[in-house]
């Protein structure tokens, strides 16, 4: 008699009842196959993910109902993912008992997707003074232990007076797992005319008589 799942070849003889017989040949009667039975898992999915820094990835649970009492059987699933993708989760069956069942369906997909950061704009009003000028950008929501893996870069920088618009984009070794919020990832600013100021006011020139001659009547100002 077996008890675990597997093929088994069956054989017979046949034995003589006295010593007036001969003990017969060997003969194999055929192979006989007992299946292992198919268990059904409870997968807990919350896919999409979102990256937090630490592996994530779905679990399951076997149907307790399922397993013939006494046996000992367990899940295992591998799989789990840090950086953001698409990635496949699959389950195994483990101890004394494992080789007598089988997963209905021992893989899943998931996928892990980029979290947002929010960008705080710094200054956004500039006078003119014949340099170029940009709003300061930094960001908020970053993962702790992980604000040197990614940076804010801001381009648009501008000299002249006018109304522009500043683009930030994310930098560094781990800028692929974030992503900036919507909405936030430009910025309006101005800038304006500068005020001339006078360095040396004009004055009027006197003391002139009249001589058919023309005479200047003010000295000129420097701004």
């Amino acid at each position: 008699m077996q008890k675990k799942s597997g093929t088994y070849t069956v054989y017979y003889k046949v034995k003589p009842k006295s010593d007036d017989y001969s003990e017969s040949d060997t003969y194999e009667i055929n192979e006989n196959i007992i299946a292992p039975k198919k268990v059904n898992l409870s997968w807990t999915n919350s896919s999409p993910y979102t990256y937090n820094g630490k592996n994530q990835g779905p679990t399951a649970e076997l149907d307790p109902t399922e397993i013939v009492s006494g046996d000992k059987v367990a899940v295992e699933v591998t799989g789990d993912k840090k950086e953001v993708g698409d990635y496949v989760a699959k389950a195994s069956l483990s101890g004394d008992d494992a080789g007598n069942y089988y997963i209905a369906k021992k893989e899943i997909d998931f996928k892990i997707t980029s979290k947002e950061l929010s960008v705080i704009w710094g200054t956004t009003t500039f006078t003119y003074d014949g340099e170029e000028h940009k709003p300061t950008a930094s960001l908020s929501g970053i993962v702790k232990g992980e604000e040197d893996l990614v940076s804010v870069s801001v381009a648009g920088e501008k000299k002249e007076v006018g109304n522009h618009t500043a683009t930030a984009t994310l930098a560094g070794t781990g800028k692929g797992n974030y992503i900036i919020s919507e909405g936030e990832d430009t910025k309006a600013f101005s800038i304006s005319q500068a005020k001339q100021t006078v360095k040396t006011a004009p004055s009027a020139v006197a003391g002139w008589t009249y001589d058919a001659k023309s005479h200047p009547l003010v000295n000129a100002g420097v701004v």
